[in-house]
C-alpha cells in the first residue's frame, strides 16, 4: 500500500514539474480558471511532448549522419521553417486554451 501511494506521489510530482516547464514556454499566458489549468495539463503538456519528440525524430543524428553537410543544413533549415509554420499556430491555440 505504502509503495502504491509513493508511485502515485512520483507521478504527481512528475506532472507538476513538466507542468511548471509549459508555464515557462507559454510565460505571458497563465491560467485564471479551472478550465485553464486543465488545459494546461491535459493539453500543455502532450503539445510540449509532442513537439520536443517531433524535434528529435526530424533532426536525429542517425537520420541525416550519412548526408553532406550542405544537405543536412538545408535539410535542418526546411525542416525547422515548416516546423515553425505548423506550430505557431498550435502553439497560439493552446496559449489561449491555457489563457481562458
Amino acid at each position: 500500500m505504502k509503495k502504491r501511494i509513493q508511485k502515485y506521489l512520483i507521478i504527481i510530482a512528475l506532472l507538476a514539474a513538466v507542468a511548471c516547464e509549459v508555464l515557462l514556454h507559454f510565460s505571458p499566458v497563465f491560467p485564471k480558471s479551472y478550465v485553464g489549468w486543465i488545459a494546461l495539463v491535459f493539453v500543455g503538456v502532450p503539445f510540449m511532448l509532442c513537439v520536443e519528440e517531433l524535434g528529435a525524430m526530424i533532426l536525429s543524428p542517425k537520420f541525416i549522419a550519412s548526408w553532406s553537410r550542405g544537405a543536412r543544413i538545408s535539410y535542418a533549415v526546411i525542416a525547422m521553417v515548416i516546423m515553425l509554420i505548423v506550430l505557431i499556430p498550435a502553439f497560439v491555440f493552446v496559449a489561449y486554451l491555457i489563457g481562458s
